[in-house]
């Protein structure tokens, strides 16, 4: 579904705040801002990046989460290049979703749409948190 499509589906105002975002064809530039795009899915510079290059990686169709997407190749040539290119400019990147399951999932974010988080970091996310609270369980 190309973004045009998309918006045909709802009023701009029944959308998530991403999907705005997206349907929005004013020239815009900052946050929030997709710099890399195709007809599935976009990387942008958003509101919440703590560190420069942080980048999301959202599929343009709205989705809660990114389950549907691991298994598709399409997904992680897109991912490939987001991330060759902020590895290029910043360098080792971490790559993280926090996997919401309805549309008001706190562990949504503050958005229901989809996005993969990825940021420059040299460091482990998992060792780092476990620092900082070393009962924490992980599971694959």
């Amino acid at each position: 579904m190309s973004m045009d499509q998309h918006v045909l589906l709802a009023s701009t105002t029944d959308l998530c705040r991403f999907c705005r975002f997206f349907s929005d064809k004013k020239k815009r530039t900052g946050i929030d801002v997709p710099w890399l795009s195709n007809d599935y899915y976009t990387a942008m510079i958003s509101i919440g990046a703590l560190v420069p290059g942080w980048s999301l990686v959202c599929p343009i169709e709205h989705q809660i989460n990114l389950s549907n997407h691991y298994k598709k190749t399409e997904f992680w040539d897109f991912v490939t290049e987001v991330v060759n290119g902020i590895r290029f400019r910043y360098g080792d990147v971490r790559l993280f979703e926090h996997g919401a399951y309805t549309q008001d999932s706190v562990t949504g974010c503050g958005t229901g749409h989809a996005h993969l988080h990825i940021v420059p970091l040299n460091f482990s996310l998992i060792k780092e948190s476990l620092l900082h609270d070393s009962e924490k369980k992980w599971r694959p």
